[in-house]
């Protein structure tokens, strides 16, 4: 029953739950798909920029003109006092730290940076550094045996570093060549949004397209519950007429005594079989017609303490026929309790209950029938319950549908499994709500809940 209590159609609930998860499986492979392709393209362009970062420096670190102003010891006049975005800029260190030249007058807080120089030592060193709260992208490089003017060391002065040759010793040099990296993560991060809102924009259309393909999909499926269901219709009431002819016969046969000697046997045969299948064709029918919403509803004020009495005598009579217990409570009518139904269908609908509950106990076993006053909660409730072998957890919804039976309980009960779907249907046509419970091995037990009268 929805949410307003209105009726839903077993077969449109099931294919609703089916385009809901069609929808569900194709919105979990669209999205995976997204972020595979989105985190693939963000981590193939952070790489590339990378790369061209790291390109762009070797290039200024290996430029001749760059190297021949270093060497000679120039620096960039100016006061700047940071790096601008996306600025360059390469000096040459020696290994004590000293910068012997730079191609820029900002400040390069932490630079030479040591651990580079040391790395650089075993090849060409590139990494991310943060300089005076700047991230910068570092490619530091040596060069050994170059001698540079103005670049001996305060050691090799003191020694007297002109050897016999009356030239200056070499010292091991370094060039390291730097980027501002704050303009590359900023175009990082527009990329990354640019990739969500393109992946959110893509899910939710694959989202509208996949609600549109799977209404189209199921359109024809729908069609066919609709002829199923008036196949059912029109099959079930066409053979109640040849049963009826062929249980009339075989009673003409066995009250005429026409049929005798095992023939007799094979005529009870028949009649029972045809009673069967009379009942079957009224489950068949009863079915189609409440699922179609083609059942006829008398609505009537009913009291319902009253008409529990008269249930009560009537349900009696379903449990003597099968050696079954019958208890009732309370013994006497509740005052106050009023509902509007249609009273053949409840009757209908709680003899099916009780029939079911009898069947589904041992000889000698007890079913109740109860009627719970909760007015306050603006209801009643109509409560059958068994002491059988109980419903496993995973049936307790599926034993509404049709021709569903516990495993196990078919040939000890009969039946094609019809009952319980006509009495969930009945429930649903009136506005009532039917739902089971059933504990591990006590049982199950059935509770129609119906709306009271204000």
């Amino acid at each position: 029953m929805s949410s307003r209590g209105k009726p839903i159609d077993p077969a449109e609930a099931l294919l609703r739950r089916t385009r809901t998860r069609l929808a569900v499986l194709t919105m979990l492979m669209v999205t995976a798909l997204v972020i595979v392709v989105g985190v693939t393209t963000a981590v193939t362009a952070v790489t590339l920029m990378r790369e061209s970062v790291d390109r762009a420096l070797l290039a200024a670190a290996s430029d001749p003109l760059v190297q021949h102003r270093l060497f000679d010891g120039e620096t960039e006049g100016g006061s700047r006092t940071r790096l601008g975005d996306a600025d360059t800029f390469v000096i040459l260190t020696s290994s004590d730290g000293r910068i012997l030249g730079s191609t820029t007058a900002a400040r390069l807080d932490g630079l030479p940076d040591a651990s580079a120089l040391a790395a650089a030592d075993r090849g060409r060193d590139v990494r991310d550094v943060s300089l005076g709260g700047t991230e910068v992208r570092l490619l530091t490089m040596g060069i050994k045996g170059t001698t540079v003017a103005g670049a001996e060391s305060e050691s090799d002065e003191a020694a007297g570093a002109d050897d016999e040759s009356g030239e200056a010793s070499s010292a091991p040099l370094y060039l390291q060549a730097g980027m501002n990296m704050a303009l590359q993560h900023n175009l990082q991060q527009q990329l990354l949004l640019a990739i969500i809102v393109i992946g959110a924009l893509g899910i939710l259309g694959a989202m509208v397209v996949t609600l549109f393909v799977t209404q189209r999909a199921l359109a024809p499926i729908r069609e066919a519950f609709a002829t199923e269901r008036r196949f059912v219709a029109a099959a079930s009431h066409e053979l109640q007429t040849p049963v009826s002819i062929i249980r009339v016969s075989a009673e003409i046969l066995e009250r005429e005594r026409l049929v005798e000697g095992d023939g007799a046997t094979l005529v009870e045969d028949i009649i029972g079989e045809t009673d069967r299948l009379g009942r079957l064709i009224g489950d068949l029918l009863a079915l189609a017609s409440t699922e179609a919403g083609a059942i006829s509803l008398h609505p009537t004020a009913i009291d319902l303490g009253t008409w529990f009495t008269d249930v009560v005598r009537r349900a009696g009579a379903v449990a003597t026929g099968r050696s079954v217990r019958l208890e009732a409570s309370p013994p006497d009518p509740v005052a106050g309790l009023g509902v509007t139904a249609d009273r053949d269908r409840l009757d209908q609908l709680v003899l099916i209950l009780v029939d079911n509950a009898v069947k589904h106990s041992p000889p000698g076993g007890l079913v109740r029938l109860d009627l719970l006053d909760e007015r306050q909660a603006g209801k009643a409730a109509i409560r059958v319950s068994d002491d059988g072998p109980g419903i496993p957890p995973g049936e307790l919804e599926r034993i509404f549908e049709p021709f569903v039976r516990v495993p196990g309980t078919r040939r000890a009960t009969g039946g094609a499994g019809l009952g319980l779907a006509i009495a969930r249907q009945l429930a649903i046509r009136q506005g009532a709500e039917l739902t089971v419970a059933s504990p591990a091995g006590a049982g199950a037990t059935f509770s129609l809940a119906l709306r009271l009268d204000a």
